[in-house]
């Protein structure tokens, strides 16, 4: 098991699951190198790349949930690898292993807020932005997170556009029970080329 902390995630200006996948122990994006008919498939039929771990393939998560959709880090609060065949004994995790990535959870006693902007190459623009409420101290709190970006590539015609929120609630009646809801909403436009001539 592998965990990729928030100052590992900012150290490497990591805004994606693309830009970490090559950082993980046996990890490697599947493009359809390892088929008979390579054809880029893997590339350009999930918004989120294919993975593979140590050679097989492996499965995304998110809070432990099954997760098929892409992942931006503006409300990830850290990522854990697990490699290996253990991966499918508790849950639904490929062969292979499986990322799981877990959200920013609502703090009931306060928090630093944020806000970001970074400017790129290729016309990359990014703000984000992490706020936290306390509503009834140590009982009730609301935190919101948002991004907005835009950006092209240096293969032509290769761009993505997102804008996306996230709203997280946690509420403690006692010590020791917990209630957490979470929402997400988003839009994601992109286009992404196979690596290769036709």
């Amino acid at each position: 098991i592998s965990v990729l902390t928030p100052e590992f995630l900012k150290d490497l200006g990591a805004t994606n699951m693309k830009d970490v996948i090559l950082f993980q122990n046996n990890a490697v994006p599947d493009v359809g190198d390892a088929a008979g008919n390579v054809n880029g498939n893997p590339l350009i039929g999930s918004d989120e790349w294919q993975l593979r771990i140590r050679g097989l393939p492996a499965s995304y998560a998110r809070n432990f949930f099954k997760w098929d959709t892409s992942t931006d880090f503006y409300n990830v609060e850290r990522i854990d690898q697990s490699r290996g065949p253990n991966s499918i004994l508790f849950g639904f995790g490929a062969g292979g292993g499986i990322v799981n990535t877990s959200t920013k959870q609502a703090k009931l006693y306060g928090g630093q807020n944020e806000l970001s902007f970074a400017v790129g190459s290729w016309d990359r623009y990014r703000g984000s932005v992490d706020f936290n409420q306390v509503l009834l101290p140590g009982k009730l709190a609301l935190r919101v997170n948002a991004v907005a970006e835009d950006g092209e590539s240096w293969r032509e015609f290769e761009f993505d556009k997102s804008k996306r929120g996230h709203l997280a609630l946690k509420f403690q009646p006692t010590k020791t029970s917990t209630i957490r809801a979470g929402a997400e909403v988003g839009k994601v436009e992109d286009n992404v080329p196979r690596p290769w001539p036709a």
